[in-house]
Formats: structure tokens, C-alpha cells, sequence
């Protein structure tokens, strides 16, 4: 006959207790992630709702609509386009210092983003792809030219290229 050993535990099984705990411990970390994320989406819907508001004031509509026919002749990220830019400098100013989806709204430009903002920032850059509809742009392009500009990570632009693609902006 066997010896059965002395100190056999017995089978591990949830007891009551610890099941309704861990019932309890993810019921709250549930709601915590909920609520936050809750938190996230409501600026989400409110970036959504204002954004480029501040370009009906009187420091960018004038000078952007003197303007806007220009754009559209010139591609994002061409030196034709940069000059343009630069004949509406006050406004553009204005513009990124009202608008914390651009990178010249902070001082260290990209590395001051945080995700809402970098959010809106690719929204934005999907949007003006779309302006004018007999000569569209092309986000992943827009993110190259970006990437560049703004000296994105490697890491940062497959964030932002992976996002596009998720939400079906390529």
C-alpha cells in the first residue's frame, strides 16, 4: 500500500470569496477604464466640434481666404506651398498658438502632444487631403512629409500610418 504524503494540499480551487473578489476587483477596474476613456472620448467629440474655430476670427479669415485659392494649386510640403505660408505668417501664428492640434502650439513642437491632440492632428491632415475635390491628397504622404517636418519617430509614424489604416483614412 501507498504512504500518502503528509502535507497534501488539497486541489486548487476558487472558494466562493475569492471568486466574488475578483468579480469585484474587475467590476472596478472596468468602470475605471470606462470612466476614463469616457473622459477621453467626450474631448474627443468637443476637438471634433471646435476644431479650426479660430479661423473665423479676424486674425486668420481675411488673410487665410486671400489665400486659399493658392493653396489648392500646390501640394503639402512643396516650397511653393511654404511660401504661402509665409505671406500669411500673423495668421498662421495665430492659428497654431489657438490650436493645440499643431505642433507650433508647443514649444517642443511634437513631444508636447499628447494623444487627443495627435488625434486631431491626423483627423486634420485627413481632412485637408480632402479640400479640394478635383485635386485630393494622400494622407500616407502627408504623413511622410510630416514625419520629416516635425521629426516623428519612426515608432510615432507607424502609430499614426496603423491609425490611418484602422480607420480607414488610406
Amino acid at each position: 500500500m501507498k504512504s500518502q504524503p503528509k502535507h497534501q494540499l488539497p486541489p486548487l480551487q476558487p472558494q466562493p470569496t475569492q471568486s466574488q473578489k475578483l468579480r469585484e476587483v474587475l467590476d472596478a477596474h472596468r468602470a475605471r477604464v470606462f470612466h476614463l476613456m469616457s473622459r477621453m472620448s467626450q474631448e474627443v467629440m468637443l476637438r471634433g466640434n471646435r476644431h479650426d474655430e479660430s479661423k473665423y476670427s479676424k486674425e486668420e479669415f481675411i488673410p487665410y481666404s486671400a489665400v486659399i485659392d493658392k493653396f489648392e494649386q500646390y501640394p503639402y510640403g512643396s516650397k511653393e506651398r511654404e511660401a504661402i505660408y509665409e505671406s500669411i505668417r500673423p495668421a498662421l501664428d495665430h492659428h497654431f498658438q489657438q490650436n493645440r492640434h499643431h505642433p507650433e502650439h508647443f514649444a517642443d513642437k511634437i513631444e508636447g502632444m499628447n494623444l487627443i491632440d495627435l488625434l486631431e492632428m491626423l483627423c486634420d491632415w485627413k481632412s485637408a487631403t480632402q479640400n479640394n475635390p478635383d485635386k485630393l491628397g494622400d494622407l500616407e504622404t502627408s504623413i511622410a512629409v510630416a514625419t520629416k517636418k516635425y521629426n516623428i519617430s519612426p515608432q510615432l509614424a507607424r502609430i499614426l500610418y496603423n491609425t490611418a489604416i484602422d480607420f480607414e483614412m488610406l
